[in-house]
């Protein structure tokens, strides 16, 4: 009996030992079939809508290259991913990129990363293209009257995106003190709106005062919207243009009087936008930085 025990101790011992080596065997291999890293990358800095960015997945440590991955735009797959699957030793590493075109309706878009290993899903992660997206501001500035001798001149600042932005005021070129910085609202597409009131005293006689609104906004040039202020007459808003841009344009319904031609021409009665033209010109090059 003492020689039967001993050898059913010996048998259980032995099944115990190949059970442990089985298992551990078991969990290495389930480790070195699993990828070291999984890395998904994109650009460094934000991009403006109508341009395209490009996402990067990258891992190794695949058994076999059976491996597909599949970018999602807002449920919509991307088209022509470039995916790369080479061996590396006894594993293989895989690198997948796609180009993302962005639209100024992105701040709320997000790409979707699936990568399948021998027909399963093996890794899925989500993106935010918020973080790279940059939505440049729309500017405009328009007045109205309040009393007999203020004015209020409203400047808007339009479906911009990120949050922060830096709004200062400026008189014929020299930045007016103690306007406060006014707080941005959040739309419901995910960009943001913010609006801005200077009242002026437009009982001050003289020629005509140059009210500028200024936007600055992600270290980008300056966005200027400019407003013709008259106590002759009432102007109506100014279109947006940026720093030492060609595009500025200035809109006005004032009262047009007879002017000499700079060319010594003896014409009366300039048309209002021949008058608006040369007086943007010489504001211009008055304030090019």
């Amino acid at each position: 009996m003492g020689f039967l025990a001993d050898a059913v101790d010996l048998f259980m011992l032995g099944l115990r030992h190949l059970y442990a080596l089985s298992w551990e065997g078991s969990v290495l291999a389930g480790r070195s079939a699993q990828p070291q890293s999984h890395k998904l990358q994109g650009p460094l800095q934000r991009s403006e809508p109508g341009t395209r960015i490009r996402l990067t997945y990258t891992s190794s440590g695949f058994l076999t290259n059976q491996v597909t991955v599949t970018w999602l735009k807002n449920k919509r797959e991307l088209p022509k991913p470039q995916t790369s699957v080479r061996r590396s030793g006894h594993t293989y590493n895989v690198t997948s990129s796609v180009l993302v075109p962005l639209t100024d309706d992105d701040v709320l878009s997000h790409v979707i990363c699936y990568v399948e290993h021998k027909l399963m899903l093996f890794f899925q992660k989500t993106i935010d293209l918020d973080q790279y997206l940059w939505v440049p501001p729309a500017v405009t500035v328009s007045q109205s009257s309040t009393s007999s001798s203020l004015v209020a001149v409203t400047c808007l600042v339009q479906r911009f995106y990120p949050q922060n932005v830096r709004l200062t005021w400026l008189e014929d070129c020299h930045t007016l003190k103690g306007t406060e910085q006014p707080t941005s609202k959040k739309n419901d597409d995910g960009s943001y709106t913010l609006e801005n009131v200077l009242l002026v005293n437009a009982s001050v006689q003289g020629i005509e005062r140059v009210l500028t609104c200024m936007v600055e906004h992600e270290g980008q040039l300056p966005k200027r919207a400019n407003l013709i202020l008259s106590t002759a007459a009432h102007t109506t808003c100014k279109l947006i243009g940026s720093t030492g841009a060609a595009g500025d344009e200035f809109h006005s319904d004032l009262h047009l009087q007879e002017v000499e031609p700079v060319t010594g021409e003896h014409r009366m009665g300039l048309s209002l936008w021949d008058w608006v033209t040369d007086w943007q010109e010489a504001y211009r090059a008055l304030c090019m930085v």
